[in-house]
């Protein structure tokens, strides 16, 4: 289901991405491509949603923080791309899908990231780019934030090796899946919106 497009909303520098763009609400099989070949982008904010409804209570609450560390550890990676943003995917199995994506349905789905919630195949170039440098935005200022968990947690991921290579390949993997679950058409729009290019 295509949204509102946001542009009304670009100087809005000081609202949380999740305030300033409308959540994205379709489950269509093309938008659960990304489920299965390139798992959403996490932004300030997320972890601790995501655990608060899944991980086991003692773990986020500070008893145990070797058990959260592990279980982090177990569902999220940091991004190994060269980039001034660190990044937190939620972590994939080796089939290449999402760690909370099980039999076409979402195990988070009330409490999905940025960007799964809020980012989908059906949002043109334009609108795409708006959301993720939003997201960036986001998390620059986390950066500046000491303590937070977010930043965290990225930096205790790519120090033990957590990490995932989010890059143009799973790109091209998503374009492909696009491809083979579109009935009837192609998805140059797709490719267009995912690659940039």
């Amino acid at each position: 289901m295509r949204q509102a497009d946001s542009t009304s909303n670009l100087h809005s520098d000081c609202l949380h991405p999740r305030d300033r763009f409308p959540r994205m609400s379709c489950t269509c099989i093309r938008c659960q491509a990304t489920c299965r070949v390139m798992p959403g982008m996490c932004i300030p904010g997320d972890l601790d949603r995501i655990a608060q409804a899944s991980a086991p209570s003692h773990l986020w609450s500070g008893e145990d923080a070797e058990g959260c560390r592990r279980w982090i550890a177990g569902h999220f990676r940091a991004s190994a791309e060269s980039s001034d943003i660190p990044i937190i995917v939620l972590a994939s199995r080796n089939d290449g899908s999402c760690i909370f994506y099980d039999r076409s349905r979402c195990l988070i789905h009330e409490v999905a990231p940025f960007g799964c919630s809020h980012l989908d195949p059906h949002l043109n170039y334009r609108e795409t780019a708006i959301r993720i440098d939003a997201a960036h935005d986001w998390i620059r200022q986390a950066m500046a934030r000491p303590g937070n968990t977010y930043i965290q947690a990225w930096a205790w991921l790519a120090s033990v090796g957590s990490t995932v290579e989010w890059s143009v390949q799973r790109r091209v993997a998503l374009c492909e899946e696009l491809a083979r679950v579109t009935v009837g058409g192609t998805t140059n729009e797709s490719k267009h919106n995912i690659l940039g290019n």
